[in-house]
């Protein structure tokens, strides 16, 4: 019987992904993001991992420049979600129209607070 090779190759998502370093508790440093940058983040579903590891998860998507914004707890009672980037407690992930959004003002903007 002859044998079939199926070959998947994921597709490729761009982002621009900032790792932030902060000792504030998730909602209080995502209630200066959307204070710095005028965004509206909403708390959504956790991140759940295999281990039952849950992570504080927000998302904004901005219709009119059809970009989408999450924010992402990386430490969670202990746990670490991204191990290889265990120093970082936060990510911010920018996807989408991403283009569009001026990253070196933004990241400026951002360790310009006090709180990062």
């Amino acid at each position: 019987m002859p044998r079939h090779k199926f070959e998947f190759d994921p597709p490729e998502t761009d982002f621009l992904l900032f790792g932030i370093c902060s000792q504030s508790k998730d909602y209080r440093l995502v209630w200066i993001i959307n204070k710095i940058f005028c965004l509206r983040f909403i708390r959504t579903d956790d991140i759940v991992t295999a281990e039952s590891n849950r992570f504080a998860l927000f998302a904004f998507e901005d219709e009119v420049t059809r970009v989408k914004y999450f924010f992402a707890a990386n430490k969670s009672e202990g746990n670490v979600f991204v191990k290889e980037l265990k120093q970082m407690d936060y990510f911010l992930i920018i996807e989408g129209n991403y283009e569009s959004v001026d990253s070196e003002k933004l990241l400026s903007q951002l360790k310009q607070s006090d709180s990062v």
